[in-house]
């Protein structure tokens, strides 16, 4: 029944479904009066069994007719207002099903801030029988229930009509189970953010806007929905629709024909609530991000450089209390403080402004000042700088603010884990300076965390750091490394030319990407491989020999030139291919793991492994559930054939103890330590679309007796000097795609 309710909305009559839902515009009285304009339509969750389902509307009511005087009022935040009386009388929701059968429910109005009004009307049991027979096999625009608003006491302000619920159209795959909970699975997309309604008010600023786009595709954000107030903004967006980017222009029209059509500041508190609650059931979370000047970014050695997936799943299990999120912001400038006079104007914005405020600035009532969190606390009426939320538990949101359903939790994010770095500079005004000269903190701290992403935003975008032509956003993976560990067999140098030839082929005809590869030969093995084999090895596959003492596959990776290759900041790789020389690659692609890697922010991932006897059953492919999912996250991989971040190839090389263990038990070990030096779980993927032969192996290197006792020593070592032990191995955590 929940996951029939889940699919409920507004009756959408565009021809390619959408994230953001179409408004619908109501009339009250006999058509001369207010217009209440529907934004949204969802069911909330019940707060115990016994309690009814209730149907959620989100509103915003003018003051007078569509075509009427503009917006009524204004907020101190320059936002328009609902009409205030229709959030104070009673209402009630007559619901009539296809047939002419009629059910009338009371409804309570709820306003948080005057901007939008909020009725919650309990759901008749007869039409929630029809909305779970008909809403799965329903199309977007078959009516499964006509709605309309009546006031008690006051027929002037009744709805003159009905308007339509129909069947919700399928934009990501809907997770079985109660879709706000999400037992058995979750919403399909992690991290969405949301923008205010902006305008071009140069056609210089559409690079950045491009440029503040791909940053934030490359740290894994899922979708961005971009609100415009003119349609200045179609032109500059389209490298990244539909696959990044869900565009809304002319919001204002869209939002109230007439009352606020052309307004630019006086609409954002609305745009916002319509972005969080079109996506209720669809994504785990929201921010909100209210121009190109606002980057996402955590306060770290290297911000986000890791992704924000692993931020998105260490909070999910508050997810379902949780309503609103603070983020701090952070205000950045040049060193100069004047971004005009800057030795390196055409750096991009990550590059260019690398000082920021020692202290946040946080709004008090209305005074603006600098601030210490950990010393000196925050509390929920503060001006945080930007909003995280759970679009299932928010209510109402003003600008910095926000407010949730009765119970949910509300608090501030540490900017360790999660924080918005404001380039006020951003459009050549030396803001922070003058800032600074009013009493606010001044932008003097060095901080270059997110500057990393400098160099690929100057790759994909050209010297001058604006985007221009077809830019699809910013793709990391441009150097991939492969590593051959401990090489000492002289029966499987075809084997492994026969899987190098193949990456080098697919590199061969790819600009995107470049191809390294070393190769970490045993020294006793040296005189066994033919010079034809050689050849080979290092003219056609363009391969490194690091000759090195026999020390076990996993302690080769301590061989200190290799090490220095791999932290050298001119050949440093982004992805490292462990692999070993007695796999077939098959159906194996390195670009098909990158890609996936980068999709679906993995730190590690592996091709499903046949025709072996691999440590654990669940590495052989296996059919799965969601048919548009290539594989599963997992606890645990084999390292046959393993793909790794930098940042997780390093964790593995640093945690190798050869004299203890030249090969077992790391693989079980890894997960547990990788969280403990970066904070968060490792994002593990099996991808059983791509498959790799392991096998069989043609000599055995470590006997199984030998190899069990490495394996307890390790285990034992980790356990004694790290207090590290495994995590559970589980093979089937969730999807890839």
């Amino acid at each position: 029944l929940a996951n029939s309710l889940a699919k409920l909305d507004l009756c959408d009559s565009r021809r390619r479904p959408r994230l953001a839902s179409p408004v619908h515009h109501v009339a009250l009285g006999a058509g001369d009066g207010p217009v209440a304009h529907v934004l949204s339509a969802s069911v909330a969750p019940r707060d115990s069994v016994s309690s009814p389902y209730y149907l959620e509307l989100l509103l915003y009511v003018d003051g007078g007719a569509a075509g009427g005087p503009e917006c009524l009022g204004a907020f101190s935040a320059s936002t328009c207002r609902s009409l205030p009386r229709f959030a104070m009388l009673a209402w009630r929701c007559d619901f009539e099903l296809p047939g002419g059968r009629g059910f009338a429910r009371p409804a309570a109005a709820v306003s948080h801030y005057g901007l939008e009004v909020i009725l919650r009307c309990p759901i008749p049991q007869p039409v929630l029988r029809t909305i779970h027979r008909n809403a799965p096999r329903a199309h977007s625009l078959s009516t499964l229930v006509s709605l309309r608003l009546t006031a008690y006491d006051h027929p002037e302000l009744s709805a003159h009509s009905p308007f339509p619920l129909c069947a919700r159209r399928q934009v990501v795959p809907t997770p079985p189970g109660l879709w706000w909970r999400a037992p058995r699975g979750l919403p399909d997309l992690g991290l969405v953010g949301c923008t205010q309604p902006m305008w071009l008010s140069d056609p210089a600023h559409a690079g950045l806007v491009q440029e503040w786009l791909a940053y934030h595709k490359a740290v894994g954000f899922s979708r961005f929905v971009v609100y415009d107030t003119d349609g200045s903004l179609q032109h500059v967006l389209q490298p990244f629709i539909p696959d990044f980017v869900e565009y809304i222009p002319h919001f204002p029209r869209q939002l109230s024909p007439g009352a606020t059509d052309g307004l630019k500041d006086y609409v954002q508190t609305q745009a916002e609530a319509h972005c969080a609650w079109s996506l209720r059931g669809r994504a785990r979370w929201v921010v909100l991000i209210h121009s190109f000047d606002a980057y996402a970014s955590a306060e770290k050695p290297n911000g986000l450089s890791s992704g924000v997936a692993g931020i998105v799943d260490r909070l999910e299990k508050w997810r379902k209390d949780s309503a609103a999120l603070g983020i701090l912001r952070y205000d950045f400038s040049s060193q100069s403080g004047d971004p005009t006079s800057d030795s390196a104007p055409a750096a991009p914005v990550v590059q260019k402004f690398v000082f920021r405020q020692a202290l946040v600035p946080v709004l008090m009532g209305e005074l603006q000042t600098g601030h210490d969190p950990q010393k000196q606390g925050f509390a929920p009426h503060h001006h945080p700088g930007a909003l995280m939320v759970n679009p299932q538990n928010i209510w109402s949101m003003i600008s910095h603010w926000g407010r949730g359903r009765a119970g949910t939790i509300h608090l501030t994010l540490p900017p360790s884990l999660l924080r918005v770095n404001h380039y006020v500079d951003i459009l050549g005004k030396p803001r922070c300076l003058q800032a600074a000269n009013r009493g606010n903190p001044p932008c003097d701290l060095f901080d270059d965390s997110s500057s990393w992403a400098g160099a690929a935003l100057l790759h994909h975008f050209g010297a001058s750091g604006a985007a221009t032509g077809a830019v699809r956003g910013m793709q990391r993976g441009q150097k991939l490394a492969i590593v051959v560990p401990s090489h000492r067999d002289s029966l499987r140098p075809q084997r492994l030319l026969g899987s190098l030839r193949q990456v080098r082929q697919e590199a061969s005809g790819q600009s995107q990407w470049t191809m390294d590869c070393k190769i970490l030969v045993d020294q006793e093995s040296m005189e066994a491989l033919e010079e034809k084999t050689l050849k080979s090895l290092t003219s056609e596959c363009g391969c490194e020999l690091l000759v090195q003492p026999g020390v076990g596959m996993m302690g080769s990776l301590r061989n200190s030139e290799f090490r220095f290759k791999l932290q050298d900041a001119g050949s440093r790789p982004d992805y490292v291919w462990l692999l070993q020389d007695n796999v077939e690659l098959e159906t194996t692609s390195a670009v098909g793991l990158m890609r996936i890697m980068q999709q679906n922010q993995l730190d590690v991932v592996s091709p499903a492994l046949v025709n072996w006897q691999v440590r654990v059953d669940g590495m052989a492919p296996v059919a799965l559930r969601r048919p548009s999912a290539v594989g599963r996250l997992v606890s645990y991989l084999n390292y046959e054939a393993a793909m790794f971040t930098t940042e997780s190839f390093t964790v593995l090389c640093d945690m190798v103890r050869p004299s203890i263990s030249r090969a077992p038990g790391y693989d079980i070990l890894f997960p547990a330590l990788f969280e403990r030096q970066m904070g968060r779980p490792a994002r593990m993927g099996l991808v059983d679309s791509m498959r790799a032969n392991a096998g069989p192996p043609i000599s055995s290197v470590i006997p199984d007796s030998i190899a069990a006792l490495e394996d307890a020593t390790l285990a034992a070592f980790y356990l004694q000097v790290h207090n590290i032990t495994p995590v559970p191995i589980l093979m089937r955590r969730g999807y890839i795609f």
